[in-house]
């Protein structure tokens, strides 16, 4: 094997490993971690020897070189599933409180067109319209405004009408 091939298959081996999720995250949370070894390794205008002295004095910690990284990828590597979960949960759960509000909007602008059309069948109310009054009007009310405004059309519509209605 010459040199070439050496350098192509121990390069091909490296990034097999390092897109290895477990390496690959070793590998980020150790680079975090000791990021000061990495700028003295690359950066430091002083030779080998006293940079290989200087992080072996004052760099050289297993719990920062072995258990930190590893407590930190491991860490990631089992919380990052769980997150997923628990945020489509919650998408999930928006979306459903969403359709809930939209249901009840549109229940609402229903049983209001109603009692328009029964205390005056000839008003013809354009659904846009309703849906308007009620985003300006009706948005900021409490439930206790809405249910006396509602009170009072029912008290204004004619008796018949309101057993028909449903309201």
């Amino acid at each position: 094997m010459n040199p070439a091939e050496a350098i192509s298959e121990a390069s091909k081996s490296f990034i097999s490993r390092a897109t290895n999720p477990v390496i690959g995250t070793f590998i980020s949370s150790w680079l975090v971690i000791n990021w000061k070894i990495v700028l003295l390794v690359f950066m430091s205008k002083s030779t080998v020897e006293e940079i290989i002295l200087l992080i072996e004095k004052e760099h050289f910690h297993i719990e920062k070189i072995l258990y930190y990284p590893l407590i930190f990828a491991l860490a990631y590597l089992l919380a990052t599933p769980w997150i997923g979960v628990i945020y489509t949960y919650l998408t999930n759960k928006a979306e459903i409180v969403s359709g809930e509000i939209i249901y009840r909007k549109k229940t609402y602008i229903n049983q209001l067109e109603k009692s328009a059309m029964l205390a005056d069948p000839k008003l013809k109310f354009p659904y846009e319209s309703i849906e308007k009054v009620l985003a300006t009007v009706f948005l900021n009310m409490t439930e206790k405004e809405k249910r006396h405004i509602i009170t009072s059309i029912r008290s204004q519509l004619p008796e018949n009408n309101t057993e028909k209605s449903g309201i």
